[in-house]
Order: C-alpha cells, then sequence, then structure tokens
C-alpha cells in the first residue's frame, strides 16, 4: 500500500501521463476506493483498538490508506461522507494510541476531523494545567519541607 500510494501521489503531483484529476469526466477512481478494501481495514483497525498491537509502521498506512480513499472517490453522495466520518472517527483514535498526538494531529488536520483536533487540544491543555498544578504543589512542599512556611 505504501508503494502505491507514494507512486500515485508523485505522478498526480507532478502532472505525468495527463493523468485525470478527481472530478474530471475521464478520472477513474483507484482500486484503493474498493468498499470490500475499506471494509478490511476498517475491521482490522477494530482490532487493534480491541487490544491486538501492530507495527507502528504498518498502522500509518493502514490509516493513510483508508481516509486517502475518500479523497480520492469522487462519491459524493451521504451515505459515502457518512462512510468517510465513521472512518475518522475509529481511525484516527486508534493511529493516536499507537503512533502519537503528532501524526493524529496532521491527519486530522489533512482530513477535517474537527473532533480529533478537539480532542488533541483538550487533552493538551489538561497536561499543561496538571504539569503547572505539579509544579506548584511541589514548590509548596518544598517550603512545607524546609520550614518556609512556619513564619506564618
Amino acid at each position: 500500500l505504501v508503494s502505491i500510494q507514494n507512486w500515485r501521489t508523485r505522478h498526480v503531483e507532478m502532472g505525468l501521463y495527463d493523468a485525470p484529476t478527481n472530478g474530471s469526466e475521464q478520472y477513474v477512481k483507484p482500486w484503493t476506493c474498493s468498499d470490500k478494501l475499506r471494509n478490511m481495514i476498517a475491521t482490522r483497525l477494530q482490532s487493534i483498538s480491541d487490544g491486538e498491537q501492530p507495527r507502528v509502521d504498518q498502522m500509518e498506512t493502514m490509516v493513510r490508506a483508508l481516509l486517502q480513499s475518500h479523497v480520492d472517490d469522487d462519491d459524493d453522495s451521504t451515505d459515502h461522507d457518512q462512510r468517510y466520518a465513521y472512518h475518522k472517527r475509529i481511525a484516527i483514535p486508534v493511529l493516536r494510541s499507537i503512533c502519537g498526538d503528532d501524526l493524529a494531529m496532521q491527519l486530522s488536520l489533512d482530513h477535517c476531523y474537527f473532533s480529533g483536533i478537539m480532542k488533541l487540544c483538550d487533552d493538551e491543555c489538561l497536561l499543561l494545567q496538571q504539569q503547572k498544578y505539579n509544579m506548584v504543589n511541589d514548590e509548596f512542599s518544598a517550603d512545607i519541607h524546609n520550614g518556609g512556611l512556619a513564619s506564618l
């Protein structure tokens, strides 16, 4: 999947072979837009969210392939939009748990997954608040230990 994605991206960006772009009359969806492939990847992601441990590179490839398949698809039906939203909801949180916040944020931004963006921002704010609380608490504990509050 990685090789195919790289090849397709490179050739579309470079405009080689006069490949028709998404939305044109001559556009042909890539095989990665297959619902069977999407369902297979979604099932695999579900098993990962249930505790199976994949390799990090496999995880990233699966999520990128799944989400990019919706971008490459020229289907503009409501059903397609709902499946795309569902796949973002299941893929990005699982990706985050395996690959970390940076990649999850990048893909959330790339695919307009606003719930994911908000979740990452909220978690970062909570982490910063916790760190600030811990720092103040440590300073307070040090003052008590050193007799700094005895003069009160």
